[in-house]
């Protein structure tokens, strides 16, 4: 499948910040070095980075200014946050998590004439972006190929796909549809290759029987009636950051090597032109502008599926910024009306996730006070 557009893709332009304060939110999610080095790169003069997180691993944490724990239920995570853009004068905040995404673009006019909020849409937009079954039932609408997929609300279609993946003898998947990551995947395996699995390594999403899915899964429809299933599409997964406004476009895949829990470990940056194309028809058809992606599997020009949209800042931006490409820089220099062109990355460059930690003094940590 090919559809052409036409791609703003230039050198960027100069500019000057002398200051800014920036608020991350969701701070330890995977995509917040990223993000931070991003940030690093545009060599801010007066630069302040302050954090938050409904769960505090450490409040010591190198390049930030505080990090704060602000409360998880709607009203007063809104309440938080408002506190600490007033206190810091916030100029932009960069949520790093769906759910956060989804909450500040519900409430985005507490924020008018305080800070800027890189959201990829308004609170309509971002909600059907999330939905991992409404986004592949728009890319079929459009014309792309798909793996098949069933709402498990549609009783007479699911016994059909069940017995017909029975007789093949394959698995499939049970998925949530607003999860991010590994959490809300199940894959379902034949009971005949049930108990060889147990006894190999844990993958990083749960695995459960046919016997169990038909047993608990399909008699409990009230408690799966946001999930569905879908067929055992194979070929390499893809992860694609995106970058939009009206007068630019820029779309990086990365072929996902490897994954551990939902999270890219190695990355290939490479121009794929099929998902580069797939993914500039689904953005404009979602209407997403700003920072944002998709996850595709991929077998051919011709053979691919999407598997969910991220309407935020991805866990591995890191890998597309590294090979010369700041989404983040694009991101903020847009939210702040500057004038800027877009940078294609340097191709077929692999990026591998490297662990760190830093050592503290337990008896003096601090929490930021709200």
């Amino acid at each position: 499948m090919r559809i052409t557009h036409k791609k703003i893709i230039e050198m960027n332009l100069e500019y000057n910040i002398s200051k800014l304060n920036v608020l991350i939110t969701g701070c330890f999610a995977p995509g917040t070095p990223g993000t931070v080095y991003g940030i690093k790169l545009m060599k801010i003069e007066n630069l302040e980075i302050y954090g938050t997180d409904i769960d505090l691993v450490s409040n010591v944490i190198p390049d930030f200014n505080k990090i704060y724990q602000v409360n998880d239920l709607e009203p007063q995570y809104i309440e938080d946050l408002l506190g600490i853009v007033k206190k810091h004068k916030i100029d932009i905040i960069l949520p790093q998590t769906n759910n956060e995404t989804l909450l500040l673009s519900k409430h985005i006019k507490l924020f008018n004439g305080l800070c800027k909020i890189g959201l990829a849409g308004d609170y309509s937009l971002i909600q059907i972006a999330n939905n991992k079954f409404e986004v592949m039932q728009i890319a079929i609408k459009l014309g792309m190929p798909s793996a098949r997929f069933i709402d498990l609300n549609e009783q007479d279609k699911l016994l059909d796909f069940i017995a017909n993946i029975e007789n093949q003898n394959k698995p499939f998947y049970l998925k949530g549809r607003s999860e991010s990551g590994g959490r809300g995947i199940i894959k379902v395996i034949p009971d005949n290759k049930f108990m060889d699995n147990l006894l190999k390594k844990p993958e990083s999403i749960h695995v459960i029987s046919f016997a169990f899915f038909k047993e608990q899964v399909m008699n409990n429809s009230d408690l799966f009636r946001d999930f569905f299933v879908m067929e055992e599409f194979k070929g390499c997964e893809y992860t694609v950051d995106v970058f939009k406004t009206e007068s630019s476009f820029i779309a990086i895949p990365r072929k996902r090597i490897k994954i551990r829990s939902g999270v890219s470990q190695i990355n290939l940056i490479e121009k794929n032109e099929a998902l580069i194309n797939a993914s500039k028809v689904l953005a404009d058809s979602l209407r997403l502008t700003g920072l944002f992606g998709f996850q595709f599997i991929y077998k051919s020009e011709n053979e691919f599926t999407i598997l969910e949209c991220n309407p935020r800042i991805q866990g591995t931006n890191y890998a597309s910024i590294l090979s010369g490409s700041n989404l983040i820089e694009y991101m903020i220099l847009n939210l702040l009306n500057y004038r800027f062109k877009v940078v294609e990355p340097a191709w077929n460059k692999t990026f591998i996730r490297v662990g760190g930690g830093v050592l503290i003094d337990s008896s003096k940590q601090e929490i930021g006070n709200l």
